[in-house]
């Protein structure tokens, strides 16, 4: 093959390669689309049970995706259980005896990238280093409290990340830091790949390439700049990662493209998904996005710890009000998702009622969620 061509090739390989995102199994991708944004989950080949990859579009302008999860952990009333109370996405329920840590060990907890690390060599991961940076802050903080302000600050919490308005808000603040870069990642890949194009196959372009590559110069410059001052607008604490992220762009050029969309992978971190859901999905995907998430809290994934079961209970029903709040206020009613799925064949007898998979027989679990059982369908 020509040289030329495996060089342009080997540019679009590596912008295919800077739209791929590492993210637990339990995260929720929301891409941009032509007009709304719509769900997008780590699936497909590449990946184990942990986490998987989230492929964003080749497309600049569409290659925002904001990323969001669960909280990895649980807070109990004596301890830190490093079991999630959700288990949206996962293929199975987290192992008994995942260990916890008392409230004196949560002081000394520790954020180190995606990672929060505690005593014992016990550590939870997220998919985010917003997100960790803020439950170490927060676990820090519930440390310094007694058992009932604890189980307050808890519940506030909670209650926060399901904050709508709050969405909102934030979204308006990276909308606004970042439209300078959109309009810079936007440019750049085509004139990356034209510049590419016409310096080996347009005469009259190789006579200019002082002037291309100065206008590439530039522009790589600009968005150098506004990536690093947008960044230190939405993330001011994660010194580490700004200088991180301009440094993988000054390695890799066609990173450039992808600029707005880093900025927007964490920006809505810490809020949950089904608050997300809410602002970015039209009517009916938030509808159905809504009864997943619903589903997952009302069937956990199963058998729990015995040792956490109390906590966990206690921490899915903190989930459960502040889900159903959030539901009514945007006039669905909970209860409503927990049915059978719309559409049975004659011959179904159980369905699933986590995932609506549909069964033969109506004895056992369901397959695909270790756990819940099958519930038979109501003759009509």
């Amino acid at each position: 093959m020509d040289p030329a061509w495996l060089f342009i090739g080997a540019l679009v390989a590596l912008h295919v390669i800077e739209g791929l995102f590492w993210v637990r199994r339990e995260a929720v991708g929301f891409a941009r689309g032509a007009r709304r944004h719509r769900v997008v989950r780590p699936e497909g080949p590449f990946g184990n049970h942990r986490g998987g990859f989230l492929l964003l579009s080749p497309l600049p302008p569409l290659g925002e995706t904001f990323v969001v999860e669960p909280w990895p952990l649980t807070v109990g009333a004596e301890q830190v259980w490093l079991t999630p109370a959700e288990t949206l996405g996962a293929p199975e329920a987290p192992a008994p005896g995942a260990g916890s840590w008392s409230w004196v060990e949560a002081v000394r907890v520790r954020r180190e990238a995606k990672a929060i690390f505690g005593p014992g060599k016990r550590s939870a991961n997220t998919s985010s280093g917003r997100l960790a940076a803020d439950l170490v802050q927060h676990l820090h903080a519930l440390a310094e409290l007694k058992p009932k302000p604890r189980a307050k600050a808890a519940t506030a919490a909670v209650e926060r990340g399901h904050d709508v308005a709050a969405v909102k808000a934030r979204l308006r603040a990276f909308e606004k830091a970042t439209a300078r870069l959109g309009v810079y990642g936007n440019a750049w890949l085509p004139l990356m790949l034209g510049g590419a194009y016409g310096l080996f196959f347009v005469p009259a372009a190789l006579d200019r390439w002082p002037y291309l590559l100065g206008a590439m110069g530039v522009l790589l410059l600009l968005t150098w700049v506004e990536l690093f001052i947008a960044h230190r607008r939405l993330y001011p604490d994660l010194r580490g990662e700004r200088w991180l992220k301009l440094m993988l762009m000054v390695l890799s050029p066609p990173a450039a493209s992808r600029a707005r969309a880093w900025l927007a992978r964490d920006a809505l971190a810490g809020f949950h998904p089904l608050a997300v859901a809410a602002v970015l999905l039209s009517q009916d995907d938030f509808r159905a996005f809504a009864g997943e998430v619903w589903r997952d809290l009302v069937h956990p994934l199963g058998p729990d710890d015995p040792e956490a079961a109390a906590d966990l209970t206690a921490a899915r029903a903190r989930l459960m009000a502040a889900h159903r709040k959030l539901l009514v206020a945007q006039g669905v009613e909970p209860d409503s998702l927990d049915g059978p799925p719309e559409v049975l064949e004659p011959s179904v007898r159980a369905y699933c009622p986590r995932c609506h998979e549909t069964f033969l027989d109506p004895e056992g679990d369901c397959s695909d969620c270790p756990g819940v059982p099958r519930r038979a369908v109501q003759a009509a």
